[in-house]
């Protein structure tokens, strides 16, 4: 079934007190053509970050994510089982780079959020310790479970994977982050009402104390699309 929610995807960085304007740590697609049997009604977001002393180059990045995204849709069975098999394959990918790569004291690690959209559900898979709110009018909800994190992807053959989900409604948030801010607090952010997504930003700009790594994803009354959004400089709104 077609989801009758739009997701609007908001890249939200920042490095030594500069907003960035590109995140190749994003990446959100919707079915191809002829999917595995259950993922036909499936938008998917990816969102991989790496730490370490051995990154990826963009354009790395980018194929990686693309890469991913055609093993999710070639993957047939429950989302979860389509999830796992995206995070294990990732973490292989990673393990692997990273023995090649012992030699010389180089090292990448994984964190992961991989989101699906179906209907009005939004299933995500966390790999590593990263963070997850939910805001919406009522509450602001914490989605994620850093006890139990583990350290991220690419160390060991265990993948380690926590499964979560989230109904969304028009007009709701989801924040997700790799790096997040101190500042970024159930207690402190709340639902922007009539300001839409800018003023959304504006509030998790305010609070963020240090450099940061996320994205904001508004959900939208719609016919199941994706869109980019991103900030010009010096301008008071979105552009996509």
């Amino acid at each position: 079934m077609t989801s009758s929610l739009d997701l609007n995807l908001l890249p939200i960085a920042r490095q030594g007190g500069q907003d960035l304007p590109e995140l190749p740590d994003l990446y959100a697609v919707l079915p191809p053509r002829r999917p595995a049997h259950g993922r036909e009604a499936d938008s998917l977001v990816l969102y991989l970050s790496l730490t370490g002393n051995a990154p990826l180059s963009p354009e790395q990045h980018t194929h990686l994510l693309e890469r991913l995204a055609q093993k999710y849709y070639k993957t047939s069975g429950s989302v979860t089982a389509a999830l796992r098999a995206v995070a294990e394959a990732l973490n292989l990918y990673l393990l692997d780079r990273n023995l090649r790569s012992t030699g010389g004291g180089r090292q990448g690690i994984g964190l992961l959020v991989l989101g699906v959209l179906r209907a009005d559900t939004f299933y995500m898979a966390h790999c590593g310790p990263v963070q997850a709110f939910l805001i919406n009018p009522r509450e602001t909800r914490p989605l994620h479970e850093l006890s139990s994190a583990g350290r991220g992807l690419g160390l060991s053959r265990t993948t380690p994977v926590r499964y979560v989900q989230a109904r969304l409604a028009d007009g709701d948030y989801l924040l997700l982050a790799s790096r997040p801010s101190a500042g970024w607090t159930e207690s402190v952010l709340r639902h922007p009402q009539r300001q839409g997504i800018d003023g959304m930003r504006r509030q998790l700009v305010d609070y963020a104390v240090a450099d940061v790594n996320s994205v904001l994803i508004h959900a939208q009354a719609g016919t199941g699309r994706l869109r980019f959004l991103h900030r010009k400089p010096g301008a008071p709104g979105m552009a996509w």
